[in-house]
This record gives C-alpha cells, structure tokens and sequence, in this order.
C-alpha cells in the first residue's frame, strides 16, 4: 500500500475535524483516515519515514505546524499575571468576572476557563496548584464568584396567589414549615421563606414568610410566642406516640394538631430556655421518664457491651506461629 502524502494526510484530518469537532489523534487506533488508514497507522509511518518538513516526526506536530491544532504534551506555560491579564479583558468585554464554564478566554481561543481552573487546582503548566480561578479572582481582584440561581425568579404577586390558593384548600395560612406549595412542582413554603431571608430569587432579603404574610394583610404577624410547659410537650408526644406508634423527635415535623407548632422548634426551646421552659434539656431527656427508659442506661449498655467485646479479644491467646526448622543433613 502506497504510504500517503502530506497533502491527503491533512485533507482526511480536515474531513475529521468537520465532522467530529476535534483533531484526530493517533490514539484512534480503529478510527480509519481515509483507503483503509487509520491514523495510528500513519503517525507510525511519519515516525519512521517522516513527512518531508524539518522537525516534524510525528502526527500531532504535523497537525500543530499547518493547522495549528494544539499539542497536549507541550501546552503553553501559564502564570498567574497572564490568567489575571486574561480575566481583565474578560471582564471589560463582559462586564463580570469569568467562571469555570464560560469557555475559551478569548474570542477563537483553544485555551478555556475550565483548563485554567484545572491548571490551577492541580498544579499544571507552571502553576504551584492548590488554588481556583475563583479564589485567584477572590484574592487579586476582590471577586466574589456568586453561582447562578438554580430555581426561576419569583414576584410578590405570584406567592400571593399560590398563599390564597393553599388557605382556599386547607383554610390555613401556610408557613415555612407547611412543606410543598399545592399544586406548583418543585416549590416549597420552606425555600421561599429562605429566600425571603437571603434576597434570592427577586426578593430584596431581610424578611420573612410570616413578615410577607402580615405585610400583605393575609395573616397578622404574632410577635408574642405562646408559652410552652413540659406537661403540655409530654401530651402531644403521647398523641404523636398513639397515632404514628413512635416517640416524636426534632425532625417529626409538625406537631400533630397544632400546624402552628413543630418538633425542631420545641427541641430548641428546651435546649435554650425560651417560651417558658428550664432550658439545657431536650426532647429525648423530657421523655426519658415516660418511655420507661434512659437514653443514658441504654448508650452505658452498649459502652459495657462494647468493654466486653474488647476484653474478650484481650484473652484470647495469641496466634500460634508455625517455626520452621531446617532439617541437618
């Protein structure tokens, strides 16, 4: 077979590129060129006969001389004052700082943020590693990166409307913690609250549900929290305990008959003292007494447990070892 020439060698990786994107790699070993090659065939014929050009001996070189396709092994050094020159223009084109995915640095570039951020994670191409471009820009330019929201803006107008929808079904004003919004996919009373908080998703930040709500004039606002007793929390553990067959807990939720009041805001008046209560406890040592056993017994047993099973391990004899010995002749 008639090795081929430069010319047809550079048509057929001009048809690849077309078609697939990218340049061929001699790594393609089925991957045919063109009249039966493949292209690790004729990288191997470039090595051992060459190709007619001064220091080319491989494909990869071929294709960096006249196409100028990039050679992974012998990518350009990088540094921190060049990426940083990069970001600038970046951002005067932009007019925001550049991400991991916002592809190549400059317009008809082979080099992309995502292969600078890697270089810098790893340490490659001259950079020490152990960085971002992220926390580069962080440090340098004083750039927070901010990811982009995950979930769709939201309007006062539209919570209002799904806030009406769920007191016409239930005959309830919702909280954050009356879970999925009725009738909407993927919303939840609990992330809008968060939202509210945290400015994201349209809303200015620094509020609440509740405040929103008593904004609007749906629900008054209650600035005076109902005091609670321990007798009150043991009768609805009781009720929780005869209707679901266990003993509630900080994440059970909501209490059962009282919307209003939930399991994880209870825990944390007892732990901190507030509505009334002693404070230092919790949910599992107020119940402690009424289920007929301790917490702390049942953890002293499984530590006896635990002691056992090491001194067992203790008195076993150790491991007899086979000695060998060598038979005099």
């Amino acid at each position: 077979m008639v090795a081929p020439s430069v010319q047809q060698i550079l048509a057929w990786a001009d048809a690849h590129h077309q078609r697939t994107g990218r340049w061929p790699s001699p790594k393609g070993k089925r991957t045919l060129a063109g009249n039966g090659w493949s292209w690790a065939a004729i990288d191997h014929i470039i090595q051992r006969r060459g190709c007619g050009i001064d220091g080319v001996r491989t494909l990869v070189q071929l294709l960096q001389l006249r196409r100028g396709a990039r050679n992974l092994k012998r990518l350009e050094r990088l540094s921190q004052a060049k990426i940083l020159r990069w970001a600038d223009e970046f951002y005067h084109r932009t007019g925001r700082w550049p991400i991991r995915p916002d592809g190549p640095v400059l317009p008809g570039s082979h080099e992309t943020w995502s292969t600078v951020d890697v270089a810098l994670r790893v340490g490659r191409r001259g950079l020490p590693g152990g960085s971002s471009l992220a926390q580069l820009l962080l440090a340098r330019r004083g750039a927070i990166y901010r990811p982009p929201p995950s979930q769709p803006p939201l309007t006062e107008r539209q919570v209002l409307r799904w806030v009406d929808a769920h007191y016409r079904r239930t005959n309830e004003w919702p909280t954050r913690l009356s879970g999925r919004v009725i009738g909407v996919r993927g919303e939840k009373w609990m992330g809008i609250d968060q939202a509210m908080r945290h400015g994201r998703r349209g809303f200015p930040g620094g509020s609440t549900l509740a405040q929103f709500l008593a904004g609007h004039g749906r629900k008054p606002l209650n600035l005076k929290r109902e005091m609670l007793t321990e007798e009150q929390i043991i009768g609805w553990a009781r009720k929780h305990r005869r209707l679901t067959g266990r003993w509630p807990s900080q994440t059970s939720g909501l209490v059962i008959g009282n919307p209003d009041k939930s399991w994880g805001n209870i825990q944390s008046a007892l732990y901190k003292g507030s509505r009334g209560l002693p404070g230092g406890s919790s949910i599992a040592k107020l119940l402690d007494p009424v289920r007929g056993r301790s917490l702390t017994s049942s953890r002293k047993k499984a530590q006896r447990r635990k002691k056992k099973g090491t001194a067992k391990k203790m008195k076993q004899p150790p491991s007899r070892t086979r000695r060998t010995t060598r038979r005099s002749r």
